[in-house]
């Protein structure tokens, strides 16, 4: 073997099958205090998403066509901006319906398939 093949796999975590062997169960320890705090955060965050989806979607739907392109008008709105926003949310909503339709048929073959 060259050194550089013996250097790097000296220095390969992966060389090393100890280091991703997860410890017995009776040396793991019990979580952070802090981790269950960060629970209620992560629920937080998705609250605060799903509430900015809902207020973006009926804020950039009901403006559609009913925004001014002059800079002076008090309606002015980019419309590259707008058409963006539209955008993004439209993608947000499809993907979302997506998720649902694949989810409920995965579902569904899952609970037809474990009557066997």
């Amino acid at each position: 073997m060259s050194p550089t093949v013996k250097t790097f796999v000296a220095i390969t975590p992966f060389s090393q099958r100890t280091v991703f062997a997860p410890p017995p169960p009776h040396e793991m320890k019990p979580p952070p205090e802090w981790a269950s705090k960060c629970d209620g955060a992560y629920q937080h965050d998705y609250f605060r998403r799903t509430c900015g989806l809902c207020a973006g979607t009926a804020w950039v739907y009901s403006t559609r066509y009913k925004f001014s392109e002059d800079p002076n008008d008090p309606t002015f709105c980019h419309p590259t901006l707008y058409w963006y926003a539209f955008w993004i949310i439209t993608t947000g909503w499809i993907t979302i319906g997506f998720v649902i339709v694949v989810g409920g048929i995965l579902v569904s073959c899952a609970l037809c398939c474990s009557g066997d």
